[in-house]
């Protein structure tokens, strides 16, 4: 028997436990996923010049930071963007550029035009935000 039309477009907020029966596994996959994930792509390399960033003259962040300590380098950009100390940055579509064990990159890059680079260390701790640069409009 196959599934009704209706059953597959039902929207469904979480991935279907090995409990699930089968006729609502096929339909949940598709609205299982994050359609806005914190990371895009992932790549080895030093990634956009940070010089390039987009700006808005007065007001423009460049600026070295204190974020939170997190066991991997994107849960400190997510720690960081969860904590408010710059509101208005983009909490989604961030590129992950990995310069080294020690040293990532995040960056919005829209229309071929680099908007935020932000640096993530490894310290002490864990993994923190050490840099953000960003226009100020």
């Amino acid at each position: 028997m196959s599934t009704p039309y209706w059953k597959l477009i039902t929207l469904r907020s979480r991935w279907p436990s090995a409990r699930t029966n089968s006729s609502n596994a096929r339909s949940a996959w598709m609205f299982g996923a994050d359609l806005n994930p914190l990371i895009i792509s992932t790549e080895a390399s030093a990634g956009p010049d940070p010089a390039t960033v987009v700006s808005c003259g007065e007001g423009d962040i460049d600026t070295d930071v204190t974020g939170p300590a997190s066991t991997s380098a994107a849960d400190a950009l997510l720690a960081f963007l969860d904590s408010g100390q710059f509101r208005g940055l983009m909490t989604n579509g961030y590129r992950e550029y990995t310069r080294s064990g020690d040293e990532t990159f995040y960056a919005i890059i829209i229309d071929d035009r680099l908007i935020t680079h932000i640096t993530v260390t490894r310290t002490a701790d864990g993994w923190a935000v050490t840099h953000v640069k960003a226009p100020g409009c």
